[in-house]
C-alpha cells in the first residue's frame, strides 16, 4: 500500500509550486494507466482550467514534439494555430480519460473543509466497519493508489479564530487521520522563509533549502515521511552549483533547478538531484553529470517541431512515478 506524507517545498523560483506539482500529477497519470488511481488535488493558486491546460501543455511536447505553453493553449497570449489545434484534438482522448482519476478543488480552503470535503470521496473507494469501538476501512482493491494534494498551504484560510500556522496543523492533523484511516497518500506544497537566503547562508554556501527553512509552520514538516524541496540556484545569482555552471556563456540560467531530499523514513535522506527545467511546457528531467553535458545542445533542446518517429535528439533520464 503506497501510503506517506511527501512535501517538497519551493524557494523563489515563479510559480515553482505548480510547475512542480503539475509535472508530478502529469508523470503519476502518464506512467500509471492501468492502476487504480485517485487524486484529490485541492489548487488554491490557480483554477482547474489551468491546471489542465499545464497537464495538455506537457502530453503534447513528450507525445508529439510540439511546444505549446499553456497560455497559448488557453489563448492568451495570441490564437493557437490550426496545425498545432489539430495536435491539441490528438490529446483531447487522453484528457478526457483524467475524469476518472483527477478530482480538483479550486476554491478557497480550511481545514475542515478540506476533510468533509475529502471523506465522501473516500468513502467510496471501500467499506467501513465498527470493530471495537472504532472504524475500520477496507478499500475495494488492495492495490489502489490515493493521492491527496494540497498547493500550497500559505493559502489556506483560518477560520473560528486560528492563526494560519494553527491552521496549517490542524490540516497537518487531520492530513494523519486520512492517512491512517484510509490510507491516503498526502502531499503538501509549502513555502520557505525568506530568512532562508540570508547573507550570511549566501556566504557559508549554505543557500540550499534546510528542515528549518519552512514558512508559517515546522509542524507539517516533522509529521512527513518524506520531505523534498525545489531549489533555483539562478536565484541566489549562482555563478555555479554542484558542478554546473549556472551564469556566463556556458551557463545553464534558469535550465536548471535542484531537487533536495531533506527528509526520507525510507531510504536516503540528504541528498540533491540535479535537475533539468523546460520552462516552455514545465517539464523536468535528471541532468547527467557536469563533465558529460553538452550545455549547448541542452540549451537548446526543445525544437519548435520534429517528426512525431524522429528519436529525440538528446537522451536525458526521465523522472518517473511507476507503482
Amino acid at each position: 500500500m503506497f501510503q506517506f506524507f511527501f512535501i517538497p517545498f519551493v524557494i523563489k523560483v515563479a510559480n515553482g509550486s505548480l510547475i512542480f506539482i503539475t509535472f508530478i500529477l502529469y508523470i503519476i497519470l502518464k506512467d500509471n494507466p492501468d492502476k487504480d488511481i485517485t487524486i484529490i488535488h485541492y489548487s488554491l493558486e490557480v483554477n482547474a482550467e489551468i491546471i489542465y491546460a499545464k497537464l495538455l501543455s506537457l502530453y503534447v511536447y513528450e507525445e508529439f514534439g510540439i511546444v505549446i505553453p499553456y497560455l497559448e493553449l488557453l489563448s492568451k497570449t495570441s490564437r493557437l494555430s490550426d496545425e498545432k489545434f489539430e495536435y491539441v484534438n490528438k490529446a483531447k482522448e487522453w484528457l478526457e480519460s483524467l475524469d476518472e482519476k483527477l478530482i480538483i478543488f479550486d476554491k478557497a480552503l480550511n481545514a475542515k473543509a478540506l476533510y468533509k470535503t475529502a471523506i465522501p470521496i473516500l468513502e467510496k473507494k471501500g467499506t467501513i466497519k465498527e470493530e471495537k469501538g472504532r472504524k475500520v476501512f477496507t478499500p475495494n482493491n488492495p492495490e489502489q493508489i490515493i493521492l491527496l494534494l494540497l498547493d500550497h498551504a500559505s493559502i489556506l484560510m483560518p477560520q473560528d479564530g486560528r492563526t494560519l500556522k494553527q491552521e496549517i496543523d490542524l490540516t497537518s492533523q487531520y492530513l494523519i487521520t486520512l492517512r491512517n484511516r484510509y490510507f491516503v497518500s498526502p502531499v503538501v506544497l509549502m513555502q520557505q522563509n525568506r530568512e532562508s537566503s540570508s547573507m550570511d547562508r549566501r556566504k557559508a554556501e549554505l543557500t540550499e533549502p534546510s528542515m528549518n527553512d519552512s514558512r508559517d509552520s515546522g509542524n507539517v514538516i516533522q509529521d512527513s515521511d518524506i520531505v523534498l524541496a525545489l531549489y533555483s540556484p539562478l536565484k541566489d545569482k549562482l555563478t555555479s552549483y554542484r558542478g554546473y555552471k549556472v551564469l556566463g556563456d556556458d551557463g545553464l540560467y534558469d535550465r536548471i533547478k535542484g531537487c533536495v531530499i531533506l527528509k526520507n523514513r525510507y531510504g536516503i535522506s540528504d541528498k540533491v538531484v540535479v535537475l533539468g527545467f523546460y520552462g516552455e511546457v514545465g517539464k523536468f528531467v535528471e541532468l547527467p553529470p557536469p563533465d558529460e553535458i553538452d550545455v549547448h545542445q541542452y540549451k537548446k533542446l526543445i525544437p519548435e517541431k520534429r517528426d512525431v518517429q524522429e528519436e529525440k535528439p538528446h537522451d536525458f533520464k526521465k523522472l518517473s512515478f511507476k507503482f
